[in-house]
């Protein structure tokens, strides 16, 4: 289990919308090619859908914010 990892992944996740969709579509494409174990995996298909688009943009309103945009 690599905890940098699995952040990464998360980061990613809540900061970009073509890889969050594309997560949505089918987790397992997404999965192919990450450094992440087979708990990580489970874990995170069974991560609620509407928290993380919630959460992915309650992010993006922080950073633009912190950006004067």
């Amino acid at each position: 289990m690599s905890a940098r990892s699995l952040e990464s992944f998360l980061a990613r996740l809540y900061s970009d919308s073509s890889f969050r969709q594309a997560f949505e579509n089918d987790p397992e494409i997404v999965f192919k090619g990450q450094a992440l174990d087979e708990l990580e995996k489970e874990a995170l298909r069974k991560i609620d859908r509407v928290g993380l688009r919630f959460a992915s943009i309650s992010y993006a309103n922080k950073r633009a914010k912190k950006s004067g945009k």
